[in-house]
């Protein structure tokens, strides 16, 4: 036995240096894969993903290799013969990861999405990172790394705020039973078109939507283009409320007393202005 093994050892010492010769012959081929691509796509995330491919399949040639080397070739030719009987107990083994990698697929030649999109899946809302085999990995906004099966984006509705660049926004303002509805629209309208971040087509509207028993309800929809900010767009929001406040005080807009809003619209508590 210790004989066998002797004669053993140069056999894997000669598989593993054709295994490691591989891994570096995939470094090799996927940076001249990768300059190519760059010249004839301008996805990255498409690119990232046929790197990978290519990776795993020299790597899966240079493994073959390995067991020929060691004398494991018969091993190799025992589960090929046998893959019409093992094909189902594999298929059901690892379901979960023949599926992701096929949906990986769809999605690297589909693109519904490219690196940096904002993207929202199962009501997780974040950027797009990469698009690995098995998963896709997104960034949220409060900075969690979430890695999400790729069958899971196929089966699932996907949207994309940033594929088209257009993103409809709305403000909700209460106002007062006593304040002039119509000079209040007309003063949101204003300041919403002076923003310069704020698109002119489609066109500002502003709606009354809806009585309450201590308020009425304006609503104001805008649009902005992420492709044209220079920042965020829950800046820009933040700022047009800033900005619809003071203007409807000026203009002696009044709101309901003593109302506190909790789901983030425009609303004052009239006392504190008082003071």
């Amino acid at each position: 036995m210790w004989l066998k093994i002797l004669d053993f050892i140069p056999e894997f010492l000669l598989g593993l240096a054709v295994l490691v010769f591989f891994y570096f012959l995939a470094k090799i081929i996927i940076s001249i894969t990768r300059r190519r691509l760059i010249k004839k796509l301008d996805d990255l995330l498409l690119i990232s993903y046929i790197c990978t491919i290519v990776k795993y399949g020299v790597m899966a040639v240079g493994f073959m290799f390995f067991l020929k080397i060691v004398g494991l070739a018969t091993f190799l030719t025992g589960i090929v013969g046998g893959a019409a009987v093992s094909a189902i107990v594999i298929g059901f083994a690892f379901k979960d990861i023949i599926e992701n990698f096929l949906a990986g697929i769809i999605m690297a030649f589909n693109r519904p999405f490219k690196t940096g999109d904002t993207i929202v899946v199962n009501d997780i809302t974040g950027n797009i990172q990469t698009l690995n085999i098995r998963y896709t990995h997104l960034k949220t906004f409060d900075g969690f790394d979430v890695f999400i099966p790729n069958s899971m984006m196929i089966n699932n509705p996907l949207i994309n705020y940033t594929k088209d660049g257009k993103r409809r926004f709305e403000i909700q303002v209460y106002l007062d039973y006593s304040s002039d509805i119509n000079m209040a629209m007309q003063i949101i309208s204003d300041t919403i078109n002076n923003s310069t971040e704020v698109l002119k087509d489609p066109a500002v509207m502003i709606l009354f939507d809806g009585f309450n028993p201590n308020y009425i309800v304006l609503k104001a929809f805008y649009w902005v283009d992420n492709n044209l900010l220079d920042r965020s767009q829950f800046f820009v929001k933040s700022e047009l409320l800033t900005k619809i406040n003071k203007d409807l005080t000026i203009k002696g807009i009044t709101v309901p007393l003593n109302y506190m809003n909790l789901n983030g619209s425009l609303t004052i508590n009239q006392n504190q202005t008082k003071e």
